[in-house]
């Protein structure tokens, strides 16, 4: 089957690709920039962007299913960047596929863009859209997830997946996720912050998406979500692997804002992407513990590992792969 993937040189779009790839589909890619993530690996590269729908169109063109992965997820940045790139980018990608009549478009939405209440409320597949949001990141995900929804037709078939918190090998940039791992290994993070987050590994998500070229049902959502652990707790795992004491002092949340300038200055002077600001403080406060993945268990196969296994996996991938 031909397939494309935009976002391939992330994190999850590499872990696709190389999983389309070892199933035997034929793998197109849209290449913004050379990465060492797609380095040997037997893909089309189309040069262009999402923001350029005539290189869209030729990405798309005699394609069977297309996975849209492409977005700003960074926490900083402009809302107008922001914007462009996860909304109208969305379009482009979408208005592309209906052109060259596609017959599957997978997108990547995030976990994000849905509404959160209570951190014990049980969050599924019939959680609405948010509507507003202080967080630049979660509106424009939620706005390209409703373009999808409100856009596709019956010549279109498109199936939307909302993963939680990425985390695995094949970390080329690194990601939040796994700059927090290297932290934590080299303990050069400052201090924890209290709560956590639901992490799933990224070869899980791979395999969802690869599955939803068949299963995934048209205008059907699918949570793929992991497990929840506390930010203490992934710390636990990463000493438990690196086989020394990585155990660092958890502050909690008001003295976290109060050092957020401090987090900022000490990011800056050690050249690191700082992992604390004032969205992935909110976001940890608020993160539920009971996001409900039975839907994509019963129809895309998906069944995420222990988190532990990931962590040890991941980390070992980071010394075989010194970035």
């Amino acid at each position: 089957m031909k397939t494309a993937v935009t976002g391939a040189s992330g994190h999850a779009g590499n872990n696709l690709c190389r999983l389309l790839l070892a199933q035997g589909h034929k793998v197109r890619v849209l290449r913004h920039k050379d990465t060492k993530s797609l380095q040997n690996l037997d893909v089309d590269k189309i040069d262009g962007d999402v923001l350029n729908p005539s290189a869209l169109e030729d990405f798309t063109r005699g394609t069977d299913v297309v996975f849209h992965l492409a977005a700003r997820i960074s926490l900083k940045g402009s809302r107008k960047e922001m914007l462009r790139i996860n909304v109208e980018g969305t379009r482009n990608i979408l208005n592309a596929c209906k052109k060259n009549k596609v017959g599957k478009l997978v997108y990547f939405s995030t976990i994000h863009a849905l509404q959160h209440g209570h951190p014990k409320q049980r969050l599924d597949e019939n959680r609405p859209l948010i509507e507003s949001s202080n967080i630049k990141y979660e509106r424009s995900k939620a706005m390209g997830e409703k373009i999808i929804r409100e856009h596709s037709g019956a010549s279109l078939e498109t199936v939307i997946l909302n993963p939680t918190a990425i985390i695995g090998p094949h970390d080329y940039k690194p990601s939040l996720s796994g700059t927090l791992l290297l932290q934590l290994k080299n303990r050069t993070i400052p201090a924890l912050i209290p709560g956590g987050y639901n992490w799933v590994d990224v070869r899980d998500v791979a395999h969802a998406a690869s599955c939803a070229i068949e299963k995934g049902r048209h205008g059907h959502r699918y949570i793929l979500s992991g497990h929840w652990h506390s930010v203490k707790e992934i710390s636990e795992m990463v000493e438990k692997h690196a086989g020394k004491r990585t155990a660092i002092r958890v502050l909690p949340f008001f003295m976290a804002w109060m050092g957020l300038p401090f987090i900022q200055m000490y990011a800056r002077i050690k050249n690191e992407q700082p992992l604390y600001n004032s969205d992935t403080l909110k976001i940890v406060a608020r993160s539920s513990k009971s996001i409900i993945n039975r839907k994509a268990r019963e129809e895309l196969d998906f069944d995420p590992r222990p988190i532990e296994e990931t962590v040890s996996d991941t980390l070992q991938w980071f010394e075989d792969h010194p970035l």
